[in-house]
């Protein structure tokens, strides 16, 4: 797990992140989604773990951009166990905000697949745990055909 501000690289390296957020997270996870990979690896066990946060109460919130098959295909799966999402034009990037205090941005890189940059300070987590409750007023709220 990342306990500073860091700067990593590759899918592993995403993936990894990814895991890791469901791991620290104790009350509140939100994201930006942009486009996601059919064949990202380990997404079963990514939505696993996201499962077992919502069982235990912690809130998961996704604007997403609903014009990815992938990102339609999670939001049926977690919307069932209670995670929430609306559409937004997200293009090009994601962000993780974990408990208003962690951030995680993921940027597509042409030479090393992926440029993970996390930056733990609260000031700038709570800023754009800010921003992203703006954008989740104004977003378009969908019914996802949930999974059974």
């Amino acid at each position: 797990m990342i306990s500073q501000s860091s700067i990593q690289y590759g899918q592993e390296a995403a993936i990894k992140a990814r895991l890791d957020d469901h791991k620290i997270v104790r009350k509140m996870s939100c994201a930006f989604v942009g486009e996601e990979p059919e064949s990202t690896p380990n997404l079963k066990n990514i939505s696993d773990e996201a499962v077992k946060n919502l069982k235990k109460g912690i809130i998961i919130r996704r604007l997403v951009n609903m014009n990815y098959p992938e990102n339609i295909k999670k939001a049926e799966h977690l919307s069932k166990y209670g995670a929430e999402y609306r559409h937004y034009p997200v293009y090009g990037f994601t962000m993780s905000i974990i408990d208003e205090e962690k951030v995680r941005i993921e940027l597509p890189d042409k030479e090393k697949d992926r440029i993970l940059i996390w930056i733990n300070n609260n000031n700038f987590a709570e800023k754009m745990q800010d921003y992203f409750d703006m954008c989740w007023k104004s977003a378009e709220n969908l019914e996802v055909q949930k999974d059974e």
